[in-house]
């Protein structure tokens, strides 16, 4: 299986995305919790699994006409089937393993390059998406082994930024105090200078 992670941002009226309810979307519930079942809907046809396999992150609104949100998901792969692929090259020389690498290669480029990966999102909303920070792992599942959790692997990387964001900003913190400690004393230093000369 193929366990991914990439970004989603949006670009549509805020008009539009407040205007989302079960009267032209068929779905009930908030503008935002349509939007996200929108995702999921589009992402399930796109890698033809099911909902539930896909995990979606809050909603965030990060500018006027623009909202983003995290999509995780597991995708099987064919080549763990046995099924037919259409590689450039000769399939009888791949392995198991290059063949799912492959594989899991076409999807991405297929994901970063449809102009319209999301159809039921853009027509809903009127907008437009673009797909960022693609992150995959494939992984070899055997059969009498149940499916890895997608939280296993994709959110320790999640989880990891955030703590390597955190320390960064401990360090500037305590850099920036040093720094404030070092003009102060600089400063208190001349004032002496100048009580002691007068």
């Amino acid at each position: 299986v193929m366990l991914l992670r990439f970004g989603l941002t949006l670009t549509a009226p805020v008009d539009s995305v407040d205007a989302l309810g079960a009267h032209n979307t068929g779905i009930n519930g908030s503008p935002a919790s349509i939007l996200r079942a929108l995702v999921q809907a589009d992402t399930a046809d796109m890698f033809n699994i099911t909902p539930a396999e896909i995990e979606l992150s809050p909603l965030t609104q990060t500018g006027d006409n623009q909202y983003t949100v995290q999509v995780m998901c597991s995708v099987p792969l064919r080549s763990s089937a046995g099924r037919d692929l259409t590689f450039s090259m000769d399939d009888d020389d791949l392995s198991p393993e290059d063949a799912a690498g492959l594989e899991a290669d076409e999807m991405i480029e297929d994901l970063v390059n449809n102009p319209d990966p999301f159809p039921k999102t853009t027509q809903a909303t009127g907008g437009k998406t673009q797909v960022s920070g693609v992150n995959h792992k494939v992984v070899r599942v055997d059969d009498d082994l149940a499916a890895p959790s997608i939280h296993a692997i994709v959110w320790p990387s999640v989880l990891g930024g955030l703590f390597l964001g955190f320390l960064v900003g401990m360090a500037w913190k305590h850099k920036r105090q040093r720094m404030s400690a070092a003009l102060f004393c600089c400063f208190k230093g001349c004032c002496g200078e100048k009580g002691s000369t007068g």
